[in-house]
C-alpha cells in the first residue's frame, strides 16, 4: 500500500515521514516530515546541531533512521547504504 501526500501540485519526488534518528541519547532529528516536489526548489535551514546534515544523510544512506519512512515518487524506498540512495 502506498502511502503518499499526493497534493494538487501531484505526488513528491520525495518524502520523508516522521524521520527520527538519536546517537545514544540526543536525538539529532526527532519527527521530522519533508515533501520535495519536481522543479521545486527548497533550502534546509536551522542552527549548529538541529539536524540538518543528520536529516540529508539519513536520505544518502550514511545513517539509518531511527524510525519513519522514505518514499521515491510515491514508492516506499528502502535506504541502508548509499549505494541504496
Amino acid at each position: 500500500m502506498t502511502m503518499t501526500a499526493e497534493t494538487d501540485r501531484g505526488v513528491p519526488l520525495v518524502e520523508m515521514r516522521d524521520i527520527r534518528v538519536a546517537f545514544g541519547g540526543v536525538h539529532a532529528v526527532d519527527g521530522v516530515s519533508v515533501d520535495l516536489f519536481p522543479g521545486e526548489v527548497a533550502g534546509l535551514v536551522g542552527g549548529n546541531g538541529a539536524g540538518k546534515t543528520t536529516l540529508i544523510k539519513t536520505l544518502s544512506g550514511a545513517h539509518k533512521a531511527d524510525s519513519g519512512d522514505i518514499y521515491i515518487n510515491g514508492e516506499k524506498a528502502t535506504i541502508d547504504t548509499p549505494r541504496d540512495a
